[in-house]
C-alpha cells in the first residue's frame, strides 16, 4: 500500500488517477501513456470490479490531462516514396554486380520497397517461396514473431535476381 495516496487494494478514487496522471504528465512520459492508464482503469473494472467506481469518476480535468499529453504526440509523417529513377539503379546495379554481398543486399531492398514492408519487418522473415507465371514473379513470405505467425503476399513484382 502507498501510504502517501491512502490506497487500498481495488479502491480507485477520481484524485488517486489524477494524480497518477499529472505525475505521468511531469515525468515526460509517453503521450499515450495517460490515455492508456484510462483504458487500463476500465478494463480493470470491467473484468475485475473496483469498488465505488462510477462513470463519472473520469472527470473533465482527467480528459484535459489525457487531451494535453495526447497534443504533445509528435505528428505522423509518410515518408517520401523512392523516386523511381533510384528504384531503376537499383535494379541495375543487383543485375550487373559480381559481388554477392552486394547483390543479397540490394535485392533485399528491392523486396521492401515493392512489398511497401519495413526493413524491421522483412529482417524477422523465416520462410520464402517463389512462384512464376510467364515474366511475373510472385514471392510469398512468412514471419515469425513472438508467438504468432504472421504470413503477407508481397504482390507481384520482378525479382531481378531470379533472372
Amino acid at each position: 500500500m502507498d501510504r502517501q495516496l491512502d490506497l487500498r487494494p481495488m479502491q480507485v478514487s477520481e484524485n488517486v488517477i489524477y494524480q497518477y496522471l499529472l505525475f505521468l504528465r511531469e515525468s515526460g512520459s509517453a503521450p499515450t501513456l495517460a490515455d492508456a492508464t484510462v483504458k487500463a482503469v476500465w478494463f480493470m473494472h470491467s473484468s475485475a470490479g473496483l469498488i465505488d467506481f462510477h462513470a463519472d469518476m473520469f472527470s473533465s480535468r482527467i480528459t484535459g490531462v489525457c487531451r494535453d499529453m495526447f497534443m504533445r504526440k509528435r505528428i505522423l509523417k509518410q515518408a517520401p516514396a523512392f523516386p523511381a529513377r533510384v528504384v531503376r539503379a537499383l535494379e541495375e546495379y543487383a543485375l550487373q554486380t559480381r559481388n554477392a554481398v552486394d547483390s543479397r543486399f540490394v535485392n533485399f531492398i528491392l523486396f521492401c520497397i515493392f512489398s511497401s514492408c519495413r526493413v524491421g519487418d522483412a529482417s524477422k522473415i523465416t520462410e520464402v517461396t517463389f512462384s512464376q507465371f510467364q515474366e511475373v514473379y510472385l514471392v510469398e513470405a512468412a514471419k515469425t514473431e513472438a508467438k504468432t505467425l504472421q504470413r503477407w503476399n508481397v504482390g507481384e513484382c520482378c525479382c531481378p535476381s531470379l533472372q
